[in-house]
């Protein structure tokens, strides 16, 4: 018993030695457009705290603030009715563009029974209102297509809808592709965020970090880009879906 023991824990170890050699612990990144390879880039590491009331200090780039995470879930009665919710509050300020008040949130309703779920319809899974004096920028992340009746989960390819109180139209869609293998997830890997028919911007994994990526041809866009990211990161790392 005892040898057997020691050969399973030494071949476990050889494991660990040769593999990493190869790459294959390491986690690939999200298949970018080409027309993001020169976009700036903005690290997420610092925002990836768990679920609390505690006010959290943002420092990302040229931009300052604080950030504040919660999240409930509620479940109970005769078919294990789901509801969960979740919100982020974020003071976002910088010298160029002021101080931006955004608050996102997001609820998920339905009914799980024996692993088999029910899913409501719902106008939309998640949205951040992003406010400045009189200006408004609002994104709404919709509700990916699946099944009525389904066991275990679809992709969930999705589509982000993103407006201002001055005309302004953007959208993005989830990526699932990932950088040298053929393997898309089932979650979004990633978003690609238009205006017309221009990439100008995205979230997502790159060199082993997770971005916010802005490419947008005036300050104004690129600064609603990284508000967007923003609000696309905290809706990717709250996952409604995930207990």
């Amino acid at each position: 018993m005892v040898s057997i023991f020691l050969k399973c824990f030494s071949t476990f170890l050889m494991l660990i030695w040769v593999l990493p050699a190869h790459g294959q612990f390491r986690v690939p990144d999200t298949q970018f457009d080409a027309g993001l390879e020169e976009a700036e880039s903005y690290p997420t590491r610092s925002l990836l705290g768990k679920f609390n009331i505690k006010l959290n200090e943002l420092a990302i780039g040229p931009y300052t603030g604080t950030w504040q995470n919660r999240k409930s879930s509620r479940r109970g009665g005769f078919l294990m009715r789901n509801n969960r919710k979740t919100s982020t509050a974020i003071t976002l300020e910088s010298e160029q563009h002021g101080v931006w008040a955004m608050f996102c949130s997001g609820e998920l309703k339905g009914f799980d029974f024996g692993g088999v779920s029910f899913d409501s319809e719902n106008e939309f899974d998640y949205q951040c209102v992003m406010e400045q004096d009189a200006d408004r920028v609002i994104m709404r992340v919709l509700p990916y297509k699946k099944p009525k009746f389904y066991v275990g989960q679809p992709q969930e390819d999705r589509q982000v809808e993103i407006s201002n109180n001055d005309g302004l139209i953007m959208e993005g869609e989830s990526i699932h592709a990932l950088e040298g293998t053929r393997r898309t997830t089932t979650k979004p890997a990633g978003y690609h965020i238009w205006k017309d028919d221009e990439l100008i911007g995205g979230t997502g994994r790159r060199d082993k970090n997770q971005l916010i990526l802005a490419n947008a041809p005036t300050d104004s866009e690129n600064h609603i880009v990284f508000m967007v990211g923003l609000g696309l990161h905290f809706f990717t790392h709250n996952d409604l879906t995930r207990e």
